[in-house]
């Protein structure tokens, strides 16, 4: 008995309070994204052939990215300016204004709807749908006279065709789109068309420039931090999948964390198509396939998920049984901890921001994330010290503290990978752009290397933010630093309540919202047994736990992960 009563004893303390909240007193700012990168693109009308029914077919709204100068591979935008302020090479603009929605159904598209106009390049006057042909098969034959095909140039490999309007946006809209792959010579098999329909589909975030750089200065939502996150991301999934791959747990020695600066030369690179499904069944949180602008959209490219919102689900069943609702809170957590993995808090975390994905629930929407800070952990440091042992010369290989060995031929695997930036064949300007993901990937590594010996700050305040159902009282109130680590599972508390009742627990966090002032000061259980919901006990505590008012008392998302609700449990995949 004496044995039962220390486990209990032991249990009670293990969830009694935040057992990972950053010391109150050290706060400092969020860390700054590195600059997004943005690529050119243009918006052009072209000809797409249909494998299924034998057609080609003149279509517009389709973006390319366009050629860049090797000098200037790179076009940095951290300002809320459009890109018409900044000197491209090679590429054609784009002032047109096209809207039309088509229908996935190919019998539906109609040659006689389509404009007899192409985009016009920058500085040229518009040309006629035959003239642009007629160009674009002369280019087609000097390129195979000269013996220069299409996959040995500089060329995109893939284009993106906009279609249907999804939902609007902030900034614009989500437009659903088809992925096109290039056609390499255009007039392969007699066949006279730039690209080839495939059956893989895309998100595109199309966002207003003019609407940024009015509004961007005053709303929550900040595209291009945005885009710098969600490049940040990637790349942060791309370094920690070799990191594990490999077993290896270091790399370089360490060095001062990488500032925006450090990150000029690197060049974007695009998610593979053939990787898009591992990269966000992986990772629970949706990466970007490309980021690209024109003078008058900023543009990004995103996997189509095919199963919609949680929040729709939810939605369709009033309430999840407690079976599934653990199951999609295990995939939450997954995301979340990549996130807290990453360095990031998300700070809109909801049910509307969860995309479901073959079966998989998706974090989206980074527009109101954050980096956090850290700082330098006195005690790791000098345990670091007193580690030291003196250097040898270096190799190709590095000794890592568990005695694996990280090699260049590892990191030289995950560029094949992820390094493929859309190009067909491989060119000096190839080898260049993956020689600058390397070196930014090392960097990236040796940051969160570095940050094992750091210890995570508290937040400033940076405004209120989020919907109301789902911000934390310490964000709401916008007085005293805050966690976001807390922030974000404090949310997910919320999440879980709505998956499990059907209904919020308040409207606003506020001591005015009588629902929010009793739930969150320890009578969450007593109101919900007397409204008869029907959850166990263990379901009605986590909820508690989750959501007591102070951050100190709230549980870390690793004992969210311990509580009994979810390691106990059944869970029920979603039906086909």
């Amino acid at each position: 008995m004496a044995t039962a009563a220390t486990n209990t004893s032991a249990t009670e303390l293990q969830f009694r309070f935040n057992a990972d909240l950053p010391d109150p007193l050290r706060a400092r700012p969020p860390e700054a994204f590195p600059e997004a990168q943005l690529d050119p693109c243009a918006r052009i009308t072209t000809r797409i052939y249909m494998a299924s029914t034998n057609q080609v077919r003149t279509v517009p709204d389709v973006l390319v990215k366009t050629k860049r100068n090797p000098r200037h591979n790179v076009i940095s935008i951290s300002r809320p300016f459009p890109p018409s302020e900044y000197k491209y090479n090679n590429e054609e603009g784009d002032d047109s204004e096209s809207s039309s929605e088509f229908s996935n159904n190919d019998d539906e598209m109609s040659d006689a709807s389509m404009p007899d106009v192409n985009v016009p390049e920058e500085g040229h006057p518009p040309q006629s749908q035959s003239q642009s042909q007629s160009q674009s098969q002369s280019q087609n034959d000097e390129n195979n006279n000269n013996g220069e095909s299409e996959s040995e140039s500089d060329s995109p490999s893939r284009a993106y065709w906009l279609q249907r309007t999804l939902r609007d946006a902030i900034y614009g809209a989500v437009k659903y789109a088809i992925v096109l792959k290039k056609r390499v010579p255009a007039n392969r098999d007699g066949i006279l068309a730039e690209w080839e329909l495939t059956t893989d589909a895309c998100a595109v975030k199309e966002m207003d420039w003019q609407h940024i750089r009015r509004d961007q200065t005053h709303l929550a939502e900040d595209p291009i931090k945005e885009v710098a996150a969600l490049q940040y991301l990637q790349r942060w999934y791309s370094s920690s999948n070799h990191t594990m791959s490999s077993s290896s747990n270091s790399s370089p020695s360490p060095s001062p964390s990488p500032s925006p600066s450090h990150n000029n030369t690197t060049s974007t690179f695009s998610l593979p198509l053939d990787q898009v499904d591992r990269a966000l069944l992986d990772s629970k949180i949706m990466l970007p396939l490309d980021i690209l602008t024109d003078d008058r959209f900023l543009y990004s490219v995103m996997p189509y998920c095919d199963g919609g919102e949680l929040f729709d689900r939810l939605d369709q069943t009033d309430k999840f049984t407690e079976g599934q609702a653990r199951y999609w809170m295990h995939q939450i957590l997954m995301g979340l901890d990549n996130l807290q993995k990453a360095g990031m808090c998300h700070r809109d975390m909801s049910l509307e921001n969860l995309l479901v994905h073959k079966g998989v629930s998706l974090i989206i929407d980074m527009g109101m994330c954050l980096k956090i800070p850290y700082e330098e952990d006195p005690e790791s440091q000098l345990e670091q010290q007193q580690q030291q042992q003196p250097s040898l010369p270096s190799t190709n290989a590095t000794a890592t503290e568990d005695g694996n060995t990280n090699t260049n031929s590892n990191m030289q695997g995950l560029i094949g990978a992820f390094g493929n930036v859309g190009v067909n064949g491989t060119n000096k300007g190839q080898q260049q752009q993956q020689q600058q993901m390397q070196m930014q990937m090392q960097m990236e590594t040796t940051e969160r290397n570095q940050r094992r010996r750091q210890r995570r700050c508290m937040i400033l305040p940076q405004g209120t933010c989020g919907k109301w159902h789902y911000m934390s009282p310490e964000v709401y109130q916008d007085s005293a630093p805050f966690d976001g680590f807390a922030v974000d599972m404090w949310a997910t508390g919320v999440i879980l309540f709505l998956m499990l009742t059907g209904f919020p627990p308040w409207e606003r966090p506020c001591r005015t919202d009588e629902r929010f002032k009793y739930m969150t000061q320890g009578y969450l259980v007593q109101m919900l047994t007397e409204w008869n919901v029907g959850l166990s006990g263990d379901a009605m505590d986590l909820l508690q736990r989750m959501l007591w008012i102070d951050p100190n008392d709230r549980l870390s998302l690793a004992q969210v992960r311990a509580h009994p609700w979810m390691t106990n449990g059944p869970l029920q995949p979603p039906s086909a």
